[in-house]
């Protein structure tokens, strides 16, 4: 994340009053009209400074004293090659045209700006709208090193087991792998799976899918007893490190297969536990954590259940990583409605 800090002086013809009422109705729309659909935008603040106080020689009782700015403003932008281009578009000269109705232009320096290195070192959970959140929580592969409480932790299961499941029976049942050989020994046999899974992949396969009536063909010529002695891949590195493993098991017996007797895998047993899996990435964003969840590990069910003693009539439905996110992408590549969505007939008229 980059922080930018821009900071003035009110313009001295007019009051603070009159500058503050022209930041807000005219600049303030043509500073959100310059970074609306910004690719790497993440935040524009404004701050007034009502007064400033100084402490001398590190006393403790403060003075007040004339502010050195009068206003500023907080951008942020994932990276710095993102806010260069952003800084680059031509809405950005209406921003500077626009300076002089309110801000002190007329001195050298009239604008400060600070490029920071910004380090959250705790903060409250986060109020995000219902909106944001389902737009905007995005998989997560890269965490900063810093730990997560069993305190935070029981807070994000909290919100999540609200999740909706078919006859409310609530079938997950969650660990969380703290035990490094453990964690260890689980990413050993994800790694395996995503060996297979590169390997049918290059091969031109959809890796596992369900291609052939609704069931997964096999690997045709790919041999995936040699794939899983080749080179491991590098897209699981972060979540061997990652601060929280939770592995989510499913009591069988309390979810309903409704498609049980199709002739095609089954896929409606999982109605019951994945909204669950997906409340659990949800509330993590209230913490301020970003995750991802895999079923790579699933593929491995019996020696995951044996690693960790989950007994019998308990399937593995996914594991989920969890951490305090490097970046949290906030823009997903999703398709539109009319592209999925029809009236009628599929295929037909687009909702």
């Amino acid at each position: 994340m980059i922080k930018v800090v821009f900071g003035w002086k009110d313009n001295p013809e007019l009051s603070a009053a009159e500058c503050e009422a022209h930041y807000r109705a005219v600049h303030m729309p043509l500073a959100s009209a310059a970074f609306d659909g910004v690719e790497g935008f993440r935040m524009l603040r404004f701050n007034r400074v009502r007064r400033e106080t100084v402490n001398d020689y590190n006393g403790r009782e403060a003075r007040e004293v004339e502010p050195d700015v009068d206003g500023w403003v907080e951008l942020y932008f994932e990276s710095a090659e993102l806010m260069q281009r952003a800084f680059e578009r031509p809405q950005l000269g209406e921003l500077f045209d626009d300076h002089p109705n309110f801000m002190q232009c007329d001195t050298a320096a009239n604008i400060h700006v600070y490029h920071v290195d910004e380090s959250v070192i705790r903060a409250a959970p986060q109020q995000l709208g219902l909106e944001e959140a389902l737009r905007g929580t995005g998989s997560v592969r890269a965490f900063l090193d810093r730990p997560v409480s069993r305190a935070t932790l029981r807070s994000v299961l909290d919100v999540a087991r609200n999740a909706p499941s078919g006859g409310n029976k609530q079938s997950w049942r969650v660990i969380s792998v703290e035990d490094p050989a453990k964690r260890r020994r689980i990413h050993e046999l994800t790694i395996e799976v995503a060996k297979e899974y590169l390997a049918l992949s290059a091969d031109g396969q959809r890796a596992f899918g369900l291609t052939a009536n609704g069931r997964w063909p096999g690997p045709g010529a790919v041999d995936l007893a040699a794939a899983r002695q080749g080179q491991a891949p590098t897209f699981f590195d972060c979540c061997a490190s990652a601060p929280v493993l939770l592995v989510v098991a499913c009591e069988t017996g309390l979810v309903a297969a409704m498609d049980a007797e199709l002739d095609r895998h089954g896929i409606v047993a999982g109605a019951s536990i994945y909204p669950f899996c997906w409340s659990v990435l949800l509330a993590a964003r209230l913490q301020g954590l970003g995750g991802v969840m895999t079923t790579f590990a699933v593929r491995q069910e019996p020696a995951v259940l044996e690693l960790l003693n989950i007994p019998d009539g308990h399937a593995i439905a996914s594991s989920i990583y969890l951490g305090y996110p490097e970046n949290q992408p906030t823009k997903l590549t999703r398709r539109s409605v009319d592209d999925f969505a029809f009236v009628d007939t599929f295929g037909g008229e687009a909702l």
